[in-house]
């Protein structure tokens, strides 16, 4: 998929499944390695939710 982002950057992202149908177990990285989406500045957003 290619699509182009706020400010004219262009992106693009592929995806390759394996095991498809199969369960998956992902673990969250801890809370201190995160950040909320509402936390960061709008222009440092290059994927706005609004």
């Amino acid at each position: 998929m290619e699509f182009e982002a706020v400010g004219g950057r262009r992106m693009s992202v592929s995806t390759d499944w394996t095991d498809y149908g199969r369960p998956t177990v992902i673990d969250a990285p801890p809370a201190e390695q995160t950040v909320h989406i509402d936390d960061l500045a709008a222009h440092d957003n290059p994927f706005p939710l609004g």
